[in-house]
């Protein structure tokens, strides 16, 4: 089968269990490993960072503010499209992302 530019895959990756330096690791690899063209896309349920901030409390806290620190500046940098499931429950934000060139030294 020809894929193209493209490799399929799928993850579950549970960020929030994790900490925020193997967070930034895991989506650093996985952007590091597509093909020009390719895509990385994962789900987050909607609502659940807010909901995690409120209820964490101590070290999970910290944890939980360091990881949503991570996932959001990686969806800054390489987020291209966001849909949300509301067919699933609880609904889901699907995001895609794409590596970025980087930035050139400005030599001025």
């Amino acid at each position: 089968m020809n894929w193209g530019a493209t490799t399929p895959s799928c993850a579950g990756c549970r960020s929030p269990t994790f900490e925020a330096g193997t967070v930034e690791d895991i989506f650093g690899r996985l952007l590091a490993a597509l093909r020009p063209g390719g895509t990385l896309s994962f789900f987050a349920y909607a609502g659940m960072p807010p909901l995690r901030r409120a209820f964490t409390t101590g070290g999970a806290r910290e944890r939980t503010l360091a990881v949503q620190a991570v996932v959001g500046r990686t969806l800054d940098r390489h987020r291209f499209r966001t849909e949300t499931v509301f067919g699933n429950l609880p609904p889901a934000h699907v995001h895609h992302l794409a590596p970025v060139a980087p930035l050139l030294a400005y030599a001025g």
